[in-house]
C-alpha cells in the first residue's frame, strides 16, 4: 500500500494548479505539467507500477484526449509524447485517473476480497467527507467485514465490523482481509432489545454503536478519522435509550420521557472525548435485557438536559460521568428494594413448576387408567362372551356384547383421550404465559436456571403414554371389528353345550 501511495505523490508532485477529485469509486487529480516532465519516462514507469488500475490522460495538439497506460512500450510512450506536447512549449493540461476496485483487485487477490466489504480512499479527509453525511446502513454490509484502506494516513484501528488500514504493509493486510470472520446476529439481540423498548422512525437494521467503537490501547491512531467515528458512536448511541427517535424539521431528533421531556438534536457536532464514557454507559444498560436499566437513565438524564434542542447533544456528553455515575448508583438501590419481589417471584416459580408437574403427572395416570380400563374390558368381553356362548350358543349375544364394547371404547377413549391432550395444553400454555410475565421482572438466565426441563420432560413423557393409549385402543377397536365380521370361524373355534344356531 505504501508503494501506491508514493507513487501517486510522484505524478501528484509533476503538476501544477492541482484540482483534486475523490468519489467512491474513482480518484482523479487535474492539472497542467510541463513538457519536459512529459517527456521523461519516469513517468510511464510510474503509471506501470499500478498494473493497470491507473491511466493519464492528456490533452494533443489537436484537443482530443490521449492515455497513457501500463501497457505502453518506452518507444511507444516517446512517439506519443511528441504527439501532444504543445508546439508553443507551454504546460499541458493532465489528469491522473485511479480506478479504485481495479487497485483493490491488485492489492487483495479477488478471492479474498470477496470475504470483506472494502473501500479505498487516498486521502483522509475526502473519505471523512464521503462518509459523514451518508447513512451508516447504506455503507456497510450485515453479512461482511468492511476493510478501510486510507493511503494517505497513518494508522490502524480495529475492532469486531471494521478495521481501518493507513500506511499499512500489503501483508499485514492481506492477513487482516485472510482472517476476517463476522457473525451477523452478534448484536441482533441488541438491536431486538432497542425495538422493544426505543421507537426510531427508520432506525438502524443491524448498525450499533459497537461498530464505531474502537479500542484503542494497540492502536495507530489518526486524530480526525477517529474523532469523526466517535461523533457517530455518540450520535448513534441516544437513539438507543430515547423514548422516539424521528426527523423534525430536516433534523434528526431524539426525545426522552423521563422525569421530564427534553428533546436532543444528532446532528451536531461534539467533542469526541467523551465518546468512550457513551459507549460504556451503552454497553451497560444493553448488557442484560431488563428495561429498568432504560427507565432509570431516561428519569436521570432528563435532568441534566435543558429545554434547548441544539444544545442537549453538548450537554449529555459534557455530563455523561455524572449521568454514568447517578444511573448505576439508583439502579443498585432499585436492585435491593426488588431483592424481595426476586426471591418471591423465585418462589412462586418453584411452586408452579411443582403445580404443573402434578397436574401433567395426574394426567399420565389417568390416561394408564384407561388404558388399563381397555384392557381389562376386552379381557372380561373375551371370557363373558366366550362363558356365554359355551352355555347357550346363542351367537347373537356375543355380537350384542361386541357391539356394546366397541361403543364403549370408542366414546370413553375419545372423551378422556381428548380431555386428557387438552388439560395438557392448557397447563403448558399458562405455564408459559406465566414465565414470560416472569421474564420482565427476572433475567432470562434466572428463569431458564429455575425452570430446568423437568416440566417439558413430563410433557413429553405424557405424550408418548397418549400416543401408546392411542394406539392401544385403535388396535382394540380393530381388533373388535374383526372378530364381528369372522364372527362364525370365531365361534366354531369354542364347543356349546345347547344345539342352537
Amino acid at each position: 500500500m505504501i508503494k501506491y501511495w508514493d507513487n501517486l505523490n510522484k505524478l501528484t508532485a509533476l503538476l501544477k494548479n492541482t484540482n483534486i477529485i475523490e468519489r467512491r469509486s474513482s480518484y482523479e487529480v487535474e492539472g497542467s505539467i510541463e513538457d519536459s516532465c512529459l517527456k521523461e519516462l519516469s513517468l510511464l514507469h510510474t503509471v506501470q507500477e499500478f498494473q493497470g488500475s491507473l491511466y493519464i490522460k492528456v490533452m494533443s495538439k489537436i484537443g482530443d484526449p490521449v492515455e497513457i497506460k501500463y501497457d505502453l512500450s518506452d518507444s511507444d510512450y516517446i512517439e506519443l509524447v511528441d504527439d501532444v506536447i504543445a508546439t508553443d512549449g507551454t504546460a499541458t493540461n493532465l489528469t491522473i485517473c485511479l480506478m479504485k476496485e481495479k487497485l483493490l483487485e491488485t492489492i487483495i487477490p479477488p478471492g479474498l476480497l470477496m470475504n470483506v466489504n472494502s473501500i479505498l480512499f487516498v486521502h483522509a479527509d475526502k473519505f471523512i467527507q464521503w462518509f459523514s453525511p451518508l447513512n451508516v446502513e447504506d455503507i456497510f454490509q450485515k453479512d461482511r467485514k468492511t476493510i478501510i484502506l486510507i493511503l494517505d494516513e497513518l494508522c490502524m484501528l480495529k475492532n469486531e465490523f471494521i478495521t481501518i488500514f493507513g500506511k499499512c504493509p500489503t501483508e499485514r493486510l492481506l492477513k487482516e482481509v485472510e482472517e476476517a470472520q463476522f457473525f451477523s446476529y452478534s448484536r441482533q439481540r441488541v438491536i431486538e432489545n432497542r425495538n422493544g423498548n426505543c421507537n426510531w422512525v427508520g432506525g438502524t437494521k443491524f448498525v450499533t454503536p459497537d461498530y464505531f467503537y474502537f479500542d484503542t490501547a494497540d492502536a495507530v491512531r489518526a486524530n480526525n478519522l477517529q474523532n469523526m467515528f466517535n461523533n457517530k458512536l455518540i450520535a448513534l448511541t441516544v437513539p438507543f435509550f430515547a423514548s422516539l427517535t424521528q426527523m423534525e424539521n430536516t433534523i434528526m431528533q431524539s426525545t426522552v420521557n423521563g422525569y421530564k421531556t427534553v428533546k436532543i438534536n444528532l446532528d451536531i457536532e461534539v467533542s469526541a472525548d467523551k465518546a468512550a464514557s457513551v459507549y460504556s454507559l451503552y454497553s451497560w444498560v444493553y448488557a442484560s435485557k431488563t428495561s429498568d436499566k432504560l427507565g432509570i437513565l431516561r428519569n436521570i438524564s432528563s435532568l441534566y438536559l435543558k429545554s434547548d434542542p441544539a444544545k442537549n447533544l453538548l450537554l449529555f456528553c459534557e455530563s455523561i460521568d455524572d449521568i454514568f455515575n447517578s444511573v448505576k448508583s439508583s439502579f443498585e438501590i432499585y436492585l435491593r428494594d426488588n431483592v424481595k419481589l426476586y426471591f418471591d417471584q423465585k418462589k412462586k416459580i418453584e411452586e408452579s413448576i411443582q403445580i404443573k408437574v402434578k397436574e401433567i403427572t395426574q394426567d399420565i395416570s389417568s390416561v394408564l387408567d384407561l388404558m388399563n380400563k381397555n384392557i381389562f374390558a376386552a379381557i372380561g368381553l373375551i371370557v363373558g362372551g366366550m362363558l356365554s356362548y359355551v352355555n347357550t350358543g346363542n351367537k347373537g349375544l356375543v355380537i350384542l356384547a361386541l357391539t356394546l364394547y366397541i361403543a364403549f371404547l370408542f366414546i370413553n377413549t375419545s372423551f378422556y383421550g381428548t380431555y386428557t391432550m387438552i388439560s395438557v395444553r392448557q397447563a403448558g400454555a399458562a405455564f408459559t404465559n406465566y414465565i414470560q410475565y416472569v421474564k420482565k421482572t427476572m433475567t432470562e438466565e434466572d428463569v431458564n436456571t429455575l425452570v430446568g426441563n423437568t416440566v417439558e420432560n413430563k410433557k413429553v413423557l405424557f405424550y408418548w403414554v397418549w400416543g401408546a393409549m392411542l394406539l392401544l385402543s385403535i388396535g382394540l377397536l380393530g381388533a373388535g371389528a374383526y372378530v364381528i365380521h369372522d364372527i362364525d370361524y370365531l365361534l366354531s373355534l369354542v364347543p356349546a353345550k345347547s344345539g342352537m344356531p
